[in-house]
């Protein structure tokens, strides 16, 4: 149950995430006035904070579509079992508070300055 309920969260999350992104000059006008929107993965550069603004939230869709497979990806395993240490609802955890963060890092661009 919470499998499908966290699925249809992600999709939910990604259409409206897509619908962000299509209307970004009327939702997040303050967006606008940064020189450059290409993410450059650098620390000290405005690209760097295109990628987490836009980056968490897809961060947080991934947690929430595949949760399993992140699991499998990056969770160390306990010997004897060899049981996964961080479960899917872990990853869950994680979505959540990705998502939390960036939604705020977005919503700091509301209006424009």
């Amino acid at each position: 149950m919470a499998r499908k309920f966290h699925l249809v969260l992600g999709i939910a999350l990604s259409l409206l995430y897509l619908f962000l992104l299509s209307h970004l000059h009327r939702i997040l006008p303050g967006l606008e006035l940064l020189p450059s929107p290409l993410p450059v993965p650098v620390a000290d550069s405005p690209g760097f904070g295109w990628l987490v603004a836009f980056g968490l939230p897809i961060f947080a869709i991934a947690c929430f579509v595949a949760p399993d497979r992140l699991m499998r990806w990056f969770s160390p395993r306990i010997p004897p079992d060899e049981d996964y240490l961080l479960t899917p609802g872990f990853w869950y955890l994680v979505g959540y508070v990705a998502l939390i963060v960036g939604s705020g890092v977005l919503l700091l661009f509301r209006t424009s300055p």
